[in-house]
């Protein structure tokens, strides 16, 4: 998934490890900055394939923004879980168009187009981010997003006599609350005025209930940002224990499903 955003008039884009590594067995012309970020990281796996890098640079912003199989997680967030079955629905009907002209090209030209399988992989390739995005919705996955203010996102302002603001960060599900004068935070949530914390509270579930129809509040973590000067506050998405193997079936049914052409290609 790649993120685009603006902090303190800085655009940024933040792109996940795993896409990193799709794109280095891809066909695309990559900026030879965007593996810098590989340079500490000796295999990208189950471990760090999740963890999003940060790219300033406008070129890498731009390329980033060309890859269109590197799904922009802002314009999935968002959607209820019929339309992200609708968007796998699609990407299967794909698979199948590609796999189908794949072998009318093996079977009548008697050649392997390496092109239509490397369409095929980045195809396959959204359907899983797909699948990652529903399965995260679900609370059957962690996905570690950047603790930062989504610039497209609703937050509280208060009167001038309370001096915080709170903000919605790029996890949906989670609130960042700041001082106006910029000043450290203090540990205590005792200096935020209740009703204030309250009204934010209810800004993030209110939103995550209109727009997620499986978010259920589990655990709260509350944390101080690494410069003091933020309160980060963190709602687990819980999904309902009995319906959790369920869940994890048939998303991984569903997902089978959409990856079994590959098999008789």
């Amino acid at each position: 998934m790649k993120i685009f955003n603006e902090e303190n008039g800085i655009k940024k884009v933040y792109v996940q490890l795993c896409d990193i590594g799709m794109l280095l067995h891809s066909d695309e012309v990559v900026p030879l900055s965007v593996y810098k970020c590989l340079k500490d990281i000796r295999c990208i796996n189950e471990h760090n394939r999740f963890l999003f890098v940060e790219f300033t640079d406008n070129n890498e912003i731009e390329f980033f923004k060309s890859i269109s199989w590197i799904l922009d997680f802002k314009k999935y967030k968002n959607l209820t879980e019929n339309k992200l079955l609708d968007r796998l629905q699609l990407v299967e009907e794909k698979m199948e168009d590609i796999t189908r002209e794949y072998k009318k090209q093996a079977i009548n030209e008697g050649i392997r187009n390496d092109e239509l399988m490397l369409k095929y992989d980045c195809i396959e390739y959204m359907g899983a981010t797909i699948y990652n995005i529903l399965s995260w919705k679900k609370g059957l996955i962690d996905i570690p997003f950047p603790e930062v203010v989504d610039n497209d996102a609703s937050y509280v302002i208060p009167n001038d006599e309370i001096p915080f603001r709170a903000y919605q960060g790029i996890n949906p599900c989670q609130l960042i609350i700041g001082r106006t004068d910029g000043l450290e935070m203090i540990k205590e949530k005792g200096i935020i005025p209740e009703m204030f914390f309250q009204a934010a509270e209810v800004m993030i579930i209110e939103n995550n209930m209109e727009n997620n129809e499986f978010f259920k509040i589990g655990d709260v973590r509350r944390e101080l940002s690494d410069d003091k000067k933020k309160l980060i506050v963190t709602y687990k998405i819980a999904p309902i224990i009995e319906e959790k193997k369920s869940i994890i079936a048939s998303l991984k049914k569903l997902f089978n499903k959409i990856t079994m052409t590959r098999k008789n290609k």
